[in-house]
């Protein structure tokens, strides 16, 4: 608790909570990570292959 606390800078009452999530539920953190791997690697390409066209507006919608 003390080094995601020192880390985040989150409460006690906000690490613990996020300890219990992971513990009860420990595919979300991994599918959420994952999945943002995911989008950020495709908005690479699409910044790569539109190059000065690329809007992150329109990436996101």
């Amino acid at each position: 608790m003390a080094y995601m606390k020192d880390v985040t800078g989150m409460s006690d009452t906000e690490v613990r909570v996020e300890i219990e999530r992971y513990i009860v539920w420990p595919g979300q953190a991994c599918s959420y990570k994952v999945g943002m791997l995911k989008i950020l690697e495709l908005r690479d390409k699409a910044k790569e292959k539109l190059g000065e066209n690329f809007e992150l507006k329109i990436f996101t919608q």
